[in-house]
């Protein structure tokens, strides 16, 4: 969805309406979400609005995480973030306390280097995917042959009946404002100045 609610174009995945599970706005912040990891919930607010509040008012990751501080949530998460002049962030959020931020490039579903539910940490083999794109990024990959990457095993995951299917792999580059999401074998790419327009992915559960 591509939006100007206040003064600056957002372009993202919706949910809800008008929350985003991931997105970028036209200043070049880019903000990606993961499940934290840890069970439960308290008040606060669902983070597809948080994410989109984040690239409403901010333009940069350092702006972004000052705003994060401030802001209540439900449930546990990872913020990933980077902007156009090269800065990174993750920042895991979780009901009643204040973020955990460390300049790193990845998260998966757990909190950092310690799982707060091992077995769950486990079943999804959080930990396995998360050193898996360490080593990845230690090879300093050109961003085409990472986003390929998403497209396999371990990082794409084909468990549906267990809840834990990839639907769709969303690379952006905040530097040029494009976004294109990825399938195997399908590709779609989106800007801030893209028209309306419709494509069907079927994909399989197996």
């Amino acid at each position: 969805m591509s939006t100007r609610l206040r003064r600056r174009d957002v372009l993202g995945t919706s949910d809800c309406l008008w929350g985003l599970l991931d997105g970028m706005n036209a200043n070049g912040l880019a903000v990606s979400l993961a499940f934290g990891g840890a069970r439960g919930s308290a008040r606060g607010f669902g983070i597809p609005l948080v994410v989109r509040y984040l690239l409403e008012i901010a333009d940069t990751v350092a702006a972004a995480m000052s705003a994060l501080r401030t802001i209540p949530v439900s449930m546990s998460y990872n913020l990933t973030m980077t902007d156009r002049f090269g800065a990174m962030s993750t920042a895991y959020v979780a009901p009643g306390r204040q973020p955990e931020v460390r300049s790193c490039a990845v998260a998966t579903n757990h909190r950092f280097d310690r799982p707060d539910c091992p077995g769950d940490a486990a079943r999804l083999r959080s930990v396995e995917r998360r050193r898996h794109l360490q080593r990845l990024l230690t090879r300093e990959p050109h961003p085409d042959r990472l986003a390929e990457a998403f497209l396999r095993a371990p990082l794409r995951n084909m468990d549906f009946r267990g809840g834990f299917g990839t639907l769709y792999t969303a690379d952006y580059r905040p530097d040029v404002g494009q976004l294109t999401y990825r399938w195997p074998g399908t590709a779609w790419t989106r800007t801030f100045d893209s028209t309306d327009a419709e494509l069907r992915i079927d994909v399989p559960t197996r």
